[in-house]
């Protein structure tokens, strides 16, 4: 496929990431270093494999639009996916168990950046991603721990002081992927952290 097709990062991704994944469910490591890299017009590395990476590249992908060739790929790509996770279940869920406090922890310190320095627009669009996998999390299975679930809703409860309730901020085309009621830190305005 073309260089110019949308989310072309989280294609690729996807797509060496789903060939390396039960390697990666079997080792001890929690980031895993993919092979390949990514070249549009320039060469940049790919993200390293974990698991909350590749549930929101599968997640995003989702979303978008896609004519029906591309839909194929995709459904074949989600397969492999889910007939590795329930291969190796446990091994999966034990890394979404150690990916927890990581992700909790990043979106802590993200935060607390944010209360000291302030909002940037262009960087909550990125850092956003954490919040969002840690609803991905969610669904795995996995019983999270009362410290984990208290932590999160601390964190929840802080952001709205910094931010209001706003616009789908990331590409519009992924907006029915990602409701409102389930994920309402990607509708925001930034006008109280400005």
């Amino acid at each position: 496929m073309s260089a110019s097709r949308p989310l072309e990062v989280d294609w690729v991704f996807l797509e060496q990431a789903v060939d390396d994944l039960q390697d990666y469910l079997l080792s001890p490591e929690l980031y895993w270093t993919l092979s390949g890299e990514f070249r549009s017009g320039k060469s940049a590395s790919l993200p390293r494999l974990i698991l909350g990476n590749l549930l929101l590249s599968l997640k995003r992908l989702k979303a978008y639009p896609w004519e029906a060739g591309q839909y194929r790929v995709l459904n074949t790509l989600d397969d492999r996916i889910y007939s590795v996770r329930e291969r190796w279940l446990h091994h999966w869920q034990e890394k979404v168990k150690r990916e927890i406090p990581l992700r909790l922890s990043v979106w802590e310190n993200y935060l607390n950046e944010v209360v000291e320095h302030g909002i940037s627009i262009a960087e909550y669009k990125y850092q956003v991603r954490s919040r969002v996998i840690l609803s991905l999390l969610k669904n795995e299975g996995v019983v999270w721990k009362p410290a984990e679930i208290s932590r999160l809703e601390l964190m929840d409860g802080l952001l709205t002081t910094l931010i209001s309730p706003g616009p789908f901020i990331w590409e519009p085309e992924l907006q029915n992927g990602f409701p409102k009621a389930e994920f309402p830190f990607l509708y925001v305005s930034f006008e109280r952290g400005a």
